[in-house]
């Protein structure tokens, strides 16, 4: 015979590091709208994102993703008042391990330039965070 008293399941879900540098990336900036990390392992690819970016049932590594982590490629396009930018993210010894895009908020004569710079702030401060591919996985 067995008696429970008041029994209780305390359950803390597994955050991937991944995800948790997104979520910190995101949180102080104002103009930052989306934030993505593509990482690669094989063929596959997976996604952790933060604030409007779903993932996409279909196919979640689209064309400037697989590009920007095989050979640096960065990409960018406008859209409503706001900018998607997609560049690598490198580890310490400068190799692609990943790809980021981020969808930020627009200004009035914004340019490619002022776009991509502003970009590669968040860049900055995810490789940072991120020194090698490890830091990506779960």
């Amino acid at each position: 015979m067995t008696y429970f008293a008041d029994a209780t399941v305390v359950y803390i879900p597994k955050i991937p590091a991944a995800q948790q540098m997104v979520n910190g990336i995101i949180e102080g900036r104002p103009k930052l709208l989306g934030l993505q990390i593509y990482t690669q392992t094989g063929t596959i690819f997976r996604v952790f994102w933060r604030v409007s970016f779903p993932p996409k049932s279909a196919s979640p590594a689209a064309t400037p993703n697989c590009l920007a982590i095989q050979d640096g490629t960065v990409s960018l396009g406008f859209d409503h008042g706001t900018v998607l930018v997609t560049m690598p993210l490198h580890d310490r010894n400068g190799e692609y391990i990943a790809a980021m895009r981020v969808k930020l908020k627009s200004f009035l004569g914004e340019t490619q330039d002022n776009a991509v710079t502003r970009a590669r702030m968040v860049q900055k401060d995810l490789e940072q965070l991120c020194t090698s591919a490890d830091n990506l996985r779960d």
